[in-house]
């Protein structure tokens, strides 16, 4: 009984029929050809690379000679200065420098390490505001 009546529909179709047909195929067609159509997306605008005062005042005292005393500056003002210590190895293998930075406001200790021949200030292991100023950037050579 199932079987006859699936197939008094499927007779009954209006696909089976061919009615609908034409309409079915240009529907399929119409969204192939919507889906190969390519747009080239526009290359983004060249920006100018610029490099962070940061990463410059890193690679300065990264390749300083041992010992040096670098005078230090926060918008042109004379803020302090840093003494460069021996070159060392640390644990992760890189190659890192320990600084002593000394501040109006006080005696900050950092590393900068090198990775890939760039210079960068490691993470301080002890916060303090003046840390955060030569680490982002907003201290810089005099």
């Amino acid at each position: 009984m199932f079987y006859r009546e699936r197939m008094a529909t499927m007779q009954q179709s209006p696909l089976r029929q061919g009615v609908r047909l034409p309409t079915l195929a240009a529907l399929i067609l119409g969204s192939l050809m919507a889906g190969c159509t390519v747009i080239a997306p526009e290359p983004p605008p060249a920006a100018e690379v610029t490099v962070p005062a940061a990463a410059s005042l890193a690679q300065l005292l990264g390749t300083a000679p041992d010992g040096s005393v670098v005078p230090l500056a926060s918008g042109g003002a004379p803020v302090g200065e840093a003494q460069v210590d021996n070159v060392y190895v640390a644990a992760s293998g890189r190659t890192c420098r320990h600084v002593v930075a000394r501040l109006a406001s006080e005696s900050v200790q950092l590393a900068v390490c090198e990775a890939a021949g760039r210079w960068a200030f490691s993470p301080p292991l002890r916060y303090s505001a003046a840390a955060e100023q030569l680490v982002s950037g907003r201290i810089s050579v005099l």
